[in-house]
């Protein structure tokens, strides 16, 4: 049995989630649940919890992507001593049952306002072990997505870049399917690779999985005009990896990033899928210059001329 501490997991929280020290947490005899199975992506992963609310909250949550299939990773989650808000407040105790590992266990506690604020980090840390269950993982990228026509489209760049910002703007066409606003799955298959929607904390999560061949990948700039220049494989990769939300694994006791696999992955994805600079002002008309990109096959292929990086 592995033992991670609060402090390992500092950064994996989301702001409000304020991490501390604790005690050893010891079994309470609380009932526990039925497995609950989810599927993001091609990554299934089963719950099971002694917290009802947490119960509640993941079977409302998340019901759009209940699995039937044999899960990849099974994770019990067992939350004791809760108090009131702002105070030193849950422990999480996720003990991990895979192929590729013997029994872990992550041990933490909270702060919160909210009884549900720290179920969404511990979803994307229950997530993220799963994806290292899996071979070859899935991946999770910081980047919105929409799917127009039965393609997808994802918006990566920095904080602030404009990834919500386009996503929400083409969610007021019809057209189109935003798959969230800042955290989207990516699957290789034999049809090549997909984008899939997430459930994950954020502005527009989804709320059932849906998926769709990926045509393209855009780096968002702000600027007065909308164009897109077509960055080089490397360039792409490096960009890529600067958005991977790495899968996770315990190793002597902490709890680490395992990117290696995922990095793999996104060579690949470089490789595969065209990747561009996109110059937009942040208005509904920023897509018009998209869909010139893909009109001739030869605008897919990297030119002399318009590589960059």
């Amino acid at each position: 049995m592995l033992t991670i501490t609060s402090s390992q997991v500092r950064r994996l929280a989301e702001d409000s989630f304020n991490v501390q020290h604790l005690p050893t947490v010891r079994e309470t005899g609380d009932s526990v649940s039925e497995w609950m199975t989810f599927q993001i992506a091609t990554t299934r992963f089963a719950i099971r919890s002694n917290h009802p609310p947490f119960v509640r909250w993941l079977a409302e949550i998340n019901r759009g992507f209940r699995a039937q299939q044999e899960p990849h990773l099974r994770l019990n989650v067992s939350l004791t001593n809760l108090t009131q808000a702002w105070e030193p407040a849950m422990f999480l105790s996720v003990k991990v049952d895979g192929n590729y590992q013997e029994h872990d266990e992550l041990r933490l506690s909270a702060a919160y306002a909210h009884h549900t604020e720290p179920f969404w980090p511990m979803l994307q840390i229950c997530l993220r072990c799963a994806l290292a269950a899996k071979q070859p993982p899935d991946l999770i990228l910081h980047s919105s997505g929409v799917v127009h026509e039965g393609k997808a489209f994802l918006f990566s760049g920095k904080s602030g870049a404009g990834k919500s910002t386009a996503s929400r703007l083409l969610a007021e066409d019809t057209s189109f399917t935003v798959l969230h606003d800042d955290m989207v799955a990516i699957a290789r298959t034999r049809e090549g690779f997909h984008a899939w929607s997430t459930p994950l904390s954020g502005e527009m999560p989804a709320s059932y999985s849906t998926g769709a061949p990926l045509q393209a990948v855009f780096f968002l700039k702000h600027d007065q005009t909308n164009f897109a220049n077509r960055l080089s494989r490397r360039k792409a990769a490096a960009l890529l990896a600067f958005s991977l939300v790495p899968p996770l694994t315990v190793k002597n006791g902490n709890l680490v990033n395992q990117p290696a696999e995922s990095v793999k992955q996104l060579f690949l994805l470089a490789d595969c899928i065209p990747c561009y600079e996109l110059h937009f002002r942040p208005e509904r008309g920023f897509w018009e210059c998209i869909p010139q990109l893909f009109e001739d096959k030869s605008a897919l292929m990297v030119r002399k001329g318009d590589v960059y990086g």
